[in-house]
């Protein structure tokens, strides 16, 4: 089993897109999909466009298995025994940053 921890979609750039929780945010860069040759990183990233504000998922955590490729659930199902089931897509990426928000004084 796979643990995930939910994000907010918070922006979507020509190429990337930026998720946030309450630990910081995390800037995905996409890359063109070797698998797909026909899918560019801008096609990556304005697919999550209609998804500002809304919940996604990534491994907790986050890191690229296979290599080059993170898992992100679009998809967040409840299972009938009240459980969470992410979909997995997998995306091509160049770069992941993470930004943790600063600690209160």
């Amino acid at each position: 089993m796979l643990n995930v921890a939910s994000y907010t979609v918070r922006e979507v750039g020509k190429d990337y897109i930026v998720l946030a929780d309450s630990r910081g945010n995390v800037r995905v860069n996409f890359a063109d999909d070797d698998a797909l040759p026909n899918l560019k990183k801008e096609e990556t990233a304005a697919s999550f466009q209609h998804l500002v504000g809304k919940s996604v998922a990534l491994p907790e955590p986050i890191r690229c298995d296979p290599p080059g490729r993170l898992f992100i659930a679009v998809d967040i199902l409840r299972d009938i025994d009240n459980s969470t089931r992410a979909i997995p897509n997998y995306f091509a990426i160049a770069s992941i940053e993470q930004a943790d928000k600063p600690s209160p004084k």
